[in-house]
């Protein structure tokens, strides 16, 4: 008794199951990574030490640098790209949530129409339907009115799709945070490297200074006959090594100045760098690596929220098997002559339930439902390859700053060694116990550890920057 009162319920019912019968969805065979699987190994250990801050590169106390990366933040060209596709993603999103609700136009037409003889309408072809007398064959029909219509929502196929929108749209959102931590890690290690190349430049100027003394030294000597050409040879080819490097440093510098130029946005005008000393590297990472990092690093939210875009996708694929309602009204007038199209006689209004279901459509919709389950778990996959990227990345620069810390106490003991050998043969010059020419050439080495070591500090702080980065660089969800 109680059936036979909703036939129609009873049939949607059937269409609906009708429906689900026809799809084949693929197994899923991925799953997202769990965040527990999180970790460094036990042997990569640093100084314990809190995540990057949101502006890590003050933590270097370099005015100069400061200004640097605020200019590169307003006018770098390359956060431009990802601006524009946020302004799309979010055009999008406006899209799919007016897609979700009901749409109202206003319509007015004309039909000027000549009826044939011989169709359904052939006997009005010569007479009036309204007057009953003669009439050409020639009528003219006005309407005008408002259309609504909205789509019933059951199967939450748009709810879905305005999910993926919304998906992507945060997935841009931290495509341009990433956007912008390459551009200040960018600036930030080109700036160190400029500042490196000046102190070598300063370094091998002073070499070069010392080092034509000593040749003119051993030329006076040669010259008296107490020493042989030997010494002179030698150290003009170290005079011209000094040259070399003096040409290839100034080249590096200002290839890197042009770098940091572009970086900026710069185009016609002029980029001057003030020399200033190297900041010192930290070399600090958090206490533990744990899930916290798929929330600090905005390349793994990209990857997060495409999964869960790709997934709402596969949602708005599954929900086209099931029937479609939708409602369709109209309100306004029609009539056969202008003058009467206003009249309360010519009202018209129309109400139109509609269901749809698709029956056949040659594997199409099986066919839609396969491909995004497809891409689901390409998104899948490869966000997996992400997080165990990004735990590399955080364990490959722990590791290469723990072995340039090694590097630099060595090199900090062979500066003093060699050091100590200076000041010992200047004080036995000034005391008349040896020539010049030993002060001269302690000296020499003093000035090239000065150089290794400034090449170590360089390699530090990029490295540094390296490991900023693969924590995030002060990103926070």
């Amino acid at each position: 008794m109680k059936c036979a009162q909703y036939p129609l319920l009873i049939l949607v019912l059937a269409l609906g199951l009708g429906a689900c019968a026809q799809m084949k969805e693929p197994p899923s065979r991925l799953v997202v990574m769990d965040p527990s699987r999180i970790a460094l190994a036990d042997d990569v250990s640093m100084a314990p030490h809190d995540w990057p801050a949101p502006q890590w590169w003050r933590r270097y106390h370099d005015t100069q640098l400061d200004a640097l990366i605020d200019q590169a933040l307003r006018d770098g060209p390359s956060l431009a790209v990802a601006e524009a596709r946020l302004r799309l993603s979010e055009g999008a999103v406006q899209l799919a949530d007016a897609n979700r609700g009901p749409a109202v136009d206003l319509g007015a037409t004309v039909d000027r129409t000549q009826l044939s003889e011989n169709a359904f309408a052939g006997p009005f072809s010569h007479t009036d339907p309204v007057t009953g007398q003669p009439h050409g064959r020639w009528y003219t029909e006005d309407t005008i009115g408002m259309m609504g219509s909205y789509t019933l929502d059951i199967w939450g196929k748009r709810r879905a799709q305005f999910s993926a929108a919304v998906g992507q749209r945060n997935a841009q959102q931290a495509e341009l945070a990433e956007a912008n931590l390459l551009l200040v890690a960018a600036v930030t290690r080109t700036y160190c490297q400029v500042q490196a190349d000046y102190a070598a430049l300063d370094l091998q100027r002073r070499s070069l200074r010392l080092t034509q003394e000593l040749l003119q030294a051993h030329q006076e000597r040669f010259q008296r006959g107490l020493k042989p050409r030997l010494p002179i040879e030698a150290t003009r080819a170290q005079l011209l090594t000094i040259e070399q490097q003096i040409s290839a440093t100034n080249d590096h510098l200002l290839q890197s100045r042009e770098a940091l130029r572009a970086l900026l946005g710069a185009t016609s005008t002029s980029l001057t760098i003030q020399a200033q000393p190297l900041p010192s590297a930290t070399g600090a990472i958090p206490p533990t690596l744990d899930y916290r990092l798929l929330a600090r690093r905005p390349d793994l939210q990209v990857w997060r929220w495409s999964v869960q875009a790709s997934i709402s996708e596969t949602e708005a694929a599954r929900a086209a098997f099931y029937p479609n309602f939708d409602i369709k009204a109209f309100i306004g007038f029609d009539a056969l002559r202008p003058r009467d199209l206003f009249n309360k006689a010519s009202r018209q209004i129309n109400l139109i339930p509609g269901l749809s279901l698709p029956i056949f459509d040659s594997g199409r919709l099986n066919s839609e439902l396969a491909l995004s389950k497809s891409q689901e778990e390409v998104q899948i996959a490869m966000y997996n390859q992400a997080v165990v990227n990004a735990v590399a990345e955080v364990a490959h620069a722990a590791l290469a700053l723990q072995d340039l810390l090694q590097q630099r106490h060595l090199q900090d003991a062979k500066l003093e060694a060699v050091g100590f050998a200076f000041a010992s043969a200047q004080a036995h010059f000034e005391r008349g116990l040896e020539d010049r020419l030993h002060a001269m050439e302690a000296e020499l080495l003093v000035l090239r550890e000065q150089e290794q070591g400034i090449i170590l500090q360089n390699r530090q702080l990029e490295t540094e920057i390296l490991l900023t980065m693969a924590l995030g660089g002060g990103y926070s969800d």
